[in-house]
């Protein structure tokens, strides 16, 4: 069986394990056509909510309840109690999963995450549709892909959307609600001072930026790693997950793919040509020291060597731009196709990208 496993979350301390990894209108200027007629896609997606199952339990039922649980997902059960929630394996003679889960229910912390998570995602019918509109978009792109199980979860902040294969071997995700909250949610208060509850990430921990995350994580699974650790690599490999986001994504606004608010999204385009002179002229293309440009591509508050109004990760917005040519100028490429181009200097050289002058 294939036990892989990616998670895509950033990592902060708190506790035992907890880990981390708006709908506005659209600032970019991508056309609105070319979008395939996807009706007749089947996405039915098989959405399982085991916060809901697994801690519906009582001292009475929760026994039961978590041996039907575990003989129905048998991969997930494993992942969740063990590496995530970090309990002992049940066959420590020791320890009472059912127990500990009941403990945990218990605790003032996990009971207000779970009564907030369940009114937040009480009405889970828009998400599934958003969610099935994007799976008929993959489908279309990639139809050697299988269609995945989604198991909802409660994580304790640990994860927000991984990626696994359950019992049969199918791709599965997980998605943690918990970072889904929405701007009400005062994420800030778990860890004051740790940056990975900054607004600049928390901005995409809304029930808007689901579809998103959830292709981005299935993105990264196709995409292959970089071959080399210039920063043309790294943005070129950025620009693909942007490119390819945007073609599952066609109806949802710039501001969501790219995670950024309206502002440094009307930024990004209208400074295109600064952000690539800047690149050049501080000989940040072909470096290879990931202090140089490690904010150009990572979310950070803003991008070092520019106005404080740029937001992080500016750099990945020029390898959007350099892969869009490129893919103007080969329509004859496929996604798929555009995935294995591995040489960053190729599809630079090819796309005879040159930002315009406003």
């Amino acid at each position: 069986m294939n036990k892989r496993i990616n998670f895509n979350f950033m990592k902060i301390s708190i506790g035992l394990f907890f880990f981390i990894v708006f709908l506005l209108p659209s600032c970019s200027d991508k056309p609105a056509n070319n979008i395939p007629n996807v009706s007749d896609i089947d996405a039915n997606l098989d959405i399982i909510r085991t916060e809901e199952l697994i801690y519906s339990g009582d001292t009475s039922t929760m026994t039961q309840i978590l041996a039907s649980f575990e003989s129905s997902f048998p991969v997930f059960s494993n992942l969740y109690f063990q590496r995530i929630l970090g309990f002992p394996p049940e066959s420590d003679p020791n320890f009472d999963l059912a127990k500990a889960l009941l403990k945990m229910k218990q605790d003032p912390g996990i009971k207000f995450l779970l009564d907030t998570t369940a009114v937040v995602f009480s009405d889970f019918d828009p998400i599934r549709k958003s969610l099935e509109q994007s799976f008929q978009f993959y489908h279309h792109y990639f139809p050697e892909r299988n269609k995945p199980a989604i198991y909802t979860l409660i994580s304790e902040y640990a994860h927000q959307v991984f990626l696994f294969s359950d019992e049969t071997e199918r791709d599965a995700i997980g998605l943690g609600l918990d970072l889904f909250l929405g701007s009400e949610f005062n994420y800030r208060q778990i860890a004051p001072d740790n940056p990975s509850f900054s607004s600049y990430i928390t901005r995409g921990f809304n029930k808007d930026h689901i579809p998103k995350k959830v292709m981005e994580v299935l993105i990264d699974d196709m995409l292959p790693e970089n071959p080399g650790n210039r920063l043309l690599d790294h943005i070129i490999r950025n620009g693909k997950k942007l490119y390819i986001l945007e073609k599952l994504l066609p109806y949802q606004s710039d501001t969501i793919i790219n995670e950024y608010s309206s502002k440094q999204m009307q930024w990004v385009i209208n400074n295109e040509l600064n952000i690539w002179v800047h690149l050049l002229d501080n000989n940040l293309l072909y470096s290879t020291k990931s202090k140089d440009y490690f904010k150009l591509i990572n979310p950070s508050p803003n991008s070092p060597g520019m106005p404080t109004k740029s937001p992080g990760r500016a750099a990945n917005w020029m390898g959007y731009k350099i892969v869009k040519k490129f893919m103007e100028k080969n329509d004859n490429f496929s996604l798929q196709d555009l995935i294995f181009v591995k040489d960053a200097q190729f599809l630079l050289e090819d796309s005879k990208y040159k930002p315009p002058r406003r």
